[in-house]
């Protein structure tokens, strides 16, 4: 999938839900955080997104840490991306993309993906994350 040429910390949508027809934004990041230190977007992005299904565009992280969102099990990854011109992550659930090592190898990271899921909440944390069925 392409991705548009846009202005710096605009926005595009990437995806609309047909029944809540709710479009979802994301841009592909230029540079990537050295840890989830450096990751300063609000929780609201995939909060607000909550039974919905999503595109992201990003970066594969693996095993790195998101505290925006929650793992559920050992198999769940991270995909960084930004949203309003911030760095953004979740965990995604249900497998990586092809041609994507899974972790623990880390020779996939910092690979761009793109997935479609649906955003469901932890019931442990209340934090959002995303249900991803690899075709």
């Amino acid at each position: 999938m392409a991705v548009p040429s846009v202005a710096p910390g605009a926005l595009y949508p990437v995806a609309v839900n047909p029944v809540a027809a709710n479009p979802v934004n994301a841009n592909v990041p230029t540079t990537l955080p050295a840890n989830d230190a450096q990751t300063r977007a609000p929780v609201t992005f995939l909060s607000q997104q909550v039974g919905n299904k999503v595109a992201l565009q990003g970066t594969f992280a693996g095993w790195t840490s998101c505290s925006e969102s929650t793992q559920l099990t050992k198999g769940d990854w991270v995909i960084r991306f930004t949203d309003a011109g911030r760095m953004a992550c979740a965990y995604v659930a249900g497998g990586v993309p092809q041609g994507i090592a899974p972790p623990p190898s880390t020779l996939s990271n910092g690979m761009p993906v793109s997935i479609q899921g649906v955003v469901k909440l932890a019931p442990s944390s209340g934090k959002p994350y995303v249900q991803y069925n690899p075709q």
